[in-house]
């Protein structure tokens, strides 16, 4: 097991300093929904953020060196809008997208005016932490807005766990590794993101895997995603059979909700050999998967500890080379899903919130990816994109695809909703 205390700048973080650009930028966004009645928040919140500077090493710092180290260049504001629905749609496309000017956490609170709630986008980029570090960010921040109990003690250390034999590569990984999504915009890559959101009856579809037995919830929504993109490929790539795979990320903390920083890492997933097969059977085959690549380590990235000790570039370069070796398939699209949050009822870690939405990063390989949140007995899956590459109509079908096959599961359990993308 690897312990990082709080303050480390760990090589993890470092990597995605070196993938960042200005094309895609190495950040995701968190949409908080306000339960209604709800005073404006802004100025609560803007105390819960410097709360959460005080009290957590890395919030408010910038990397010197090795060490996360506390600066004033990090300004922590929490900028305010209104306006009808639209125009929030358009203020969050253009949040995600303008230049960070080196921030790593960005912060807008918005009243929608037609739907009388209030939210915050909290935008945070990956070398401050993955999406479990924003999520405790948050957690802390709301929870000294509206005067709660907070966490007494130091704060935690991220424990990692390890692997001492690990195995990147699966015996039914596909050969030559998994294809790109077809991407019919005309391109070419940007910077911009748009996303909307399929809502899942979260009880439904438990109830559905449980009574079949044999996989989860978790691995039902694998399933929908991995059957709407090859659904997606077969229609649009016909040339040959589909090879898709998703990157499913994965919590390594010793403690789910215990440390700030990158305590994530990835399996791929695949749909192959039952694409015919009903959804039962096929989620059964993704659970087998999952528990190889747990059991043999597939998440367990082994990095010689000579490598933190290099100067920056070489850092970089080696980096970079790890991501392009044999081993390495990326999967079609990237996947999470965010199904507990604290202990022991992760839907009072954030309190006041009603929905949770995840907005995700992109990257070269990816134009698309799609991160869920259940909360409150919902799911969101929020399907984010590069609109130059997946045009917005595309991304809607998608979305169909993926909606159909939940409610193939479960009838009426799926919806369209939350749409951040162009009218």
């Amino acid at each position: 097991m690897a312990i990082l205390a709080p303050d480390h700048y760990a090589l993890f973080d470092q990597l995605y300093d070196v993938l960042d650009s200005p094309a895609r930028p190495a950040d995701f966004g968190v949409v908080l929904t306000f339960a209604p009645g709800l005073a404006d928040p802004h100025a609560a919140l803007v105390a819960g953020l410097q709360q959460a500077r005080a009290r957590l090493a890395r919030v408010g710092a910038r990397p010197r060196g090795r060490r996360w180290v506390k600066s004033a260049e990090e300004r922590l504001l929490v900028e305010r809008g209104a306006g009808p629905s639209a125009e929030k749609q358009r203020a969050y496309r253009a949040f995600m997208q303008r230049d960070r000017d080196g921030q790593r956490l960005l912060q807008l609170a918005y009243f929608d005016e037609e739907l009388g709630r209030h939210e915050l986008l909290s935008r945070c980029h990956h070398a401050l932490g993955d999406g479990a570090t924003h999520l405790q960010i948050l957690a802390l921040q709301l929870r000294a807005a509206f005067d709660l109990p907070l966490e007494a003690g130091p704060e935690a250390a991220l424990a990692l766990r390890a692997h001492d034999a690990p195995r990147p590569r699966a015996p039914h990984a596909h050969v030559g590794g998994s294809d790109a999504l077809a991407a019919r915009g005309a391109g070419p890559m940007s910077a911009r993101r748009h996303w909307l959101s399929v809502a899942l009856d979260a009880p439904a579809l438990r109830e559905f895997a449980s009574r079949a037995g044999g996989f989860t919830y978790g691995d039902l929504l694998a399933d929908c995603t991995l059957q709407a993109v090859a659904r997606w490929n077969a229609r649009h790539a016909p040339s040959r059979a589909p090879r898709v795979g998703v990157f499913l990320s994965c919590n390594v903390r010793a403690q789910w909700w215990r440390g700030l920083g990158n305590g994530s890492s990835r399996v791929r997933l695949y749909a192959r050999g039952v694409a015919e097969a009903e959804t039962v059977a096929r989620c059964r085959a993704l659970r087998a998967q999952l528990e190889w690549a747990m059991h043999n380590g597939e998440w367990a990235l082994r990095v010689p500890s000579f490598v933190e000790r290099l100067p920056a570039p070489a850092r970089g370069l080696l980096l970079r080379a790890a991501l392009r070796g044999r081993d390495w398939d990326p999967g079609t699209l990237l996947l999470a899903h965010v199904e507990r949050l604290g202990q022991p009822d992760w839907d009072e870690a954030l309190p006041m919130v009603e929905a949770v939405q995840l907005v995700s990063l992109l990257s070269r390989r990816f134009a698309l990816a799609c991160l869920a949140a259940t909360h409150r007995g919902r799911t969101l899956a929020t399907f984010t994109y590069d609109p130059a590459l997946i045009p917005d109509h595309d991304a809607r079908a998608l979305a169909e695809l993926f909606a159909a096959q939940a409610e193939a599961a479960a009838p009426g359990c799926a919806s369209l909703v939350h749409a951040c993308a162009s009218a």
